[in-house]
């Protein structure tokens, strides 16, 4: 039977859990346990019962069986947590989350610290005690309500050309310039990488085996590589209009994808959720298209957001640590190898997204700040602007896209405020399209976003992405409805 100590929180605010276990190992052996997540992200429904999260823990010098726990939670969201050690090897912490239906729409950030200890007075901690793993706990109304109009009225009605309904889900999606294509991938109603050609609305589809999680466009256009648990699929975009198109080339992984670059060289470039066996640190996965064979980076990477650099000799990464922080990675090699991280380490706000302009000169970030990208370490990734806040401090960059054709940044500005009743990130009370001019940043143009009507009433748009095309003739928008059963989305064609 598994040996268990349960630490019930008394408070959601501020909770520290009890010591508690067998007996304690003593000698000075260097014992570590080694976590596989650090972070937790989960989202609940009020009136659905409250999720839970195991973390892994495995263990090296120490039986997990004899080790001693001390767990304590702050910030919101945690309701109970309990260690669990299954054998001499393995545990999890058994974390769970507060109903829903107890808290606010909203998205509820905690910090759970783990300490395991040799003894039951914690006075002989395992080396590389305590560990924190940060929650993040979006909270959604059962329904949306209708949106209100936005109050501005000087804001100008979106130029919508043409508007269709995709007939799948969007995972993720990148723009190809050399097809003019936009390249999806979808879930339901099955798993499949879509490409399709807004200018004659022709779509190419391809079966893929398994969930994806991220899809990556090669920097000339016409391949794609796709994430998913433990493969990264291949695929030849031009083909997939053959009467008889190939099929994916599936490359085995030892990971589970969060994201993932192919570079101009043949390889694509893995940040894990998890290595296979999990003791190795966490590193970027980089694994040759041509023959499948791995090699690890030397340096531990954060999952979080991963961009391609231009110039195709790097990867800006946006982790979602906290604070928030950007990483370069260099990928000429073969392998991505640690170069430097931003200097500030939350001084600015990043907010876990991050877009290379396409002259390779600055990096755009969800939260309106803009930095640097050089070749000189010294001012790589330095604060370089900021975009103006059309929301009172409480706007934040849903989707981004540069045109160096057109000199122009199409981004989707949401509003966060805390009183707003639903959301899909958090709450936001409304969406404006914004065009800025890419030298000084000066907004040229702002439209609202308004809802779409379903079965007799209307739905917030959230904005998936966007996207210019290569001549920056047209302006493209991916959405879906939250709250719609049917889960729409939607292309609008704008300009």
């Amino acid at each position: 039977m598994p040996r268990k100590t349960r630490i019930i929180l008394a408070s959601v605010a501020l909770s520290l859990g009890a010591c508690g276990g067998g007996s304690g190992s003593g000698g000075d052996e260097p014992a570590t346990a080694y976590f596989v997540s650090s972070q937790i992200m989960l989202t609940a429904i009020q009136g659905e019962p409250p999720p839970s999260y195991s973390a892994q823990v495995l263990f090296d010098g120490v039986p997990a069986d004899q080790v001693f726990a001390e767990l304590s939670f702050s910030g919101e969201g945690v309701a109970e947590m309990e260690f669990i050690a299954w054998n001499a090897s393995y545990a999890t912490v058994e974390i769970r989350f507060t109903d829903p239906a107890d808290l606010d729409p909203w998205e509820h950030k905690g910090l759970v610290g783990i300490r395991l200890c040799h003894d039951a007075a914690c006075s002989r901690p395992l080396y590389n005690m305590p560990r924190y793993l940060n929650t993040s706990y979006i909270v959604r109304a059962a329904a949306p309500p209708e949106p209100d109009p936005d109050p501005d009225p000087t804001l100008g009605v979106l130029p919508v050309l043409d508007r269709v309904e995709l007939g799948h889900d969007v995972v993720d999606a990148e723009y190809s310039a050399a097809l003019e294509a936009i390249v999806m991938v979808s879930m339901q109603p099955e798993n499949a990488l879509h490409v399709l050609y807004p200018a004659t609305g022709v779509t190419h589809s391809v079966p893929l085996s398994r969930t994806p999680v991220a899809v990556s466009v090669a920097p000339d256009g016409r391949t794609a590589a796709v994430g998913h648990d433990g493969l990264v699929s291949h695929v030849e975009l031009e083909t997939l209009g053959d009467a008889l198109p190939p099929p994916p080339v599936e490359l085995a992984l030892s990971a589970q994808v969060f994201d993932l670059v192919l570079d101009g060289r043949g390889r694509a470039h893995v940040i894990p959720v998890e290595l296979i066996p999990v003791s190795y640190p966490r590193s970027f996965v980089s694994i040759d298209i041509a023959n499948g064979t791995e090699q690890l980076g030397s340096s531990s990477v954060t999952p979080g957001r991963a961009r391609l650099h231009p110039s195709g000799d790097f990867i800006y990464v946006a982790t979602h640590s906290y604070p928030n922080d950007l990483e370069k990675w260099d990928v000429r090699s073969g392998t991505a190898e640690l170069v430097d991280d931003s200097p500030y380490h939350g001084d600015y706000p990043i907010c876990e997204d991050v877009w290379p302009s396409e002259d390779g000169q600055v990096l755009y970030t969800p939260c309106r700040v803009v930095f640097r990208a050089s070749s000189d370490p010294a001012r790589d990734m330095t604060f370089a602007g900021v975009f103006n806040d059309s929301f009172e401090g409480w706007g934040r960059f849903e989707a981004l896209s540069h045109s160096g054709e057109l000199g122009e940044i199409m981004v989707v500005d949401v509003e966060v405020r805390p009183d707003c009743e639903f959301s899909v990130w958090a709450p936001p009370c409304h969406r404006r399209l914004g065009i800025y001019e890419d030298g000084f940043l000066n907004r040229i143009e702002q439209y609202w976003i308004p809802p779409l009507s379903v079965g007799g009433r209307s739905y917030a748009q959230e904005i998936l992405f966007v996207f210019h095309s290569s001549n920056g003739a047209h302006r493209y928008l991916l959405s879906r409805l939250p709250g719609v059963p049917a889960d729409p989305h939607y292309l609008s064609v704008l300009r």
